[in-house]
């Protein structure tokens, strides 16, 4: 299936991935934390995205210690399941107005 992109629907997909390559870099140079805590991922996606993420099983969680403590999440993948599900809405959206 073809999609008709317009200009600024390509500039902001450009800019999507341009903002993921941006934050996996951050995080190798070690300018940003590798892992996130449940409430600093929920702060910066919403809360409903985290914990639906995590039930569709999408999202590893990483647990240090016993049952008690935070969860953490790995930054890179939260990026990358944001930017796909951004693009996906988006595509989603087109093949909508494309009918």
């Amino acid at each position: 299936m073809a999609y008709q992109l317009t200009y600024n629907d390509l500039l902001s997909l450009l800019h999507t991935s341009a903002e993921l390559a941006l934050q996996a870099y951050r995080i190798e140079q070690g300018e940003e934390p590798t892992t996130l805590s449940e409430r600093q991922a929920a702060k910066k996606y919403g809360w409903s995205a985290v914990r639906r993420w995590k039930k569709e099983g999408e999202l590893p969680v990483h647990k240090k210690g016993d049952k008690n403590h935070k969860l953490n999440f790995e930054a890179r993948k939260l990026e990358e399941i944001a930017a796909a599900e951004k693009i996906s809405a988006f595509l989603c959206y087109q093949k909508a107005v494309n009918k």
